[in-house]
């Protein structure tokens, strides 16, 4: 295939239209067109703010942009702008901070906003963009989680607590076809990564997808080989920490047949001026 260039981006827990302005940036600073944007979980998908979970609500109590899912679902200005006319598919699945009723009710990829371009992919599903197979499967590891057959805490929480990575899909899943990017929304278990999901790690070393991209842990990983030989990424959240944008929370991943090659949003020269009063102005000043 030709090579594919994708905006990536870490848990952005609302802030959709930080993550889009960011996006049409890059654009128009590198005269180059993206095929897409793909975002590892913890989009903030709460449609009714009165749903939200005490986390998200003490976090949008000191940042409104945490309230910005309900706004694009309800058609905000910022949404037609970003989103409408040429907007690129915007591919996310599930973290942990989401209103999970409200996605339980998506069995197959679907666009939940009125442009047709934020496309759930849930747990287990696959997407094709611009010729690239793309995969997801949500959650955080359970706390107990030992590896192999799983702890007991694990088998009796996994089913009902919907924050969970899936055990009953992960030697169900991607049997036919492996993704060539495999979205998570926690990372696999590897030294380093003590919190990362060993059931994670299970599934990639027998699917073995191409680019592994993850979020959910503050941290960042740059390009690392991970498990099944993946190259292996992770993303910091989406935020403004200490009056700047937060490190190493976005980059470029850009796929050919030959190559993955991946590079960090924060190494342009336009992003150190962004604060959480001042990004919209700057960005548009750009756009």
């Amino acid at each position: 295939m030709n090579k594919k260039t994708f905006a990536v981006f870490g848990d952005i827990h609302g802030r959709l239209t930080l993550m889009l302005m960011l996006s049409r940036a890059w654009e128009r600073e590198t005269g180059r067109r993206l095929d897409g944007v793909l975002q590892v979980g913890d989009m903030g998908a709460y449609p009714d703010p009165s749903r939200l979970d005490d986390a998200t609500r003490r976090c949008a109590a000191r940042d409104a942009d945490e309230l910005g899912f309900s706004q694009y679902l309800r058609g905000c200005r910022e949404g037609a702008e970003l989103l409408g006319g040429d907007g690129w598919p915007v591919i996310w699945m599930r973290g942990n901070h989401e209103d999970f009723d409200y996605l339980s009710r998506f069995q197959r990829p679907t666009a939940v906003d009125p442009w047709g371009r934020l496309v759930f992919l849930p747990d287990g599903q696959q997407y094709t963009l611009a010729g690239v197979r793309i995969g997801a499967m949500g959650g955080m590891a359970p706390r107990r989680e030992r590896g192999g057959r799983g702890s007991i805490a694990h088998k009796k929480t996994a089913a009902s607590d919907p924050r969970l990575v899936p055990r009953r899909l992960i030697n169900t899943t991607f049997i036919d076809t492996t993704p060539a990017v495999l979205l998570t929304h926690a990372g696999p278990r590897i030294p380093g990564l003590s919190s990362g999901s060993q059931l994670l790690t299970q599934l990639c070393e027998r699917i073995r997808p191409r680019v592994h991209l993850f979020g959910h842990h503050h941290i960042a990983l740059d390009a690392v080989t991970g498990p099944g030989g993946s190259t292996l990424i992770g993303l910091d959240h989406l935020a403004f920490r200490r009056g700047h944008l937060q490190r190493r929370c976005w980059g470029i991943l850009e796929l050919s047949e030959e190559q993955v090659t991946w590079t960090w949003g924060d190494t342009l020269g336009w992003i150190a001026p962004l604060n959480r009063a001042n990004y919209r102005s700057v960005l548009n000043a750009i756009l």
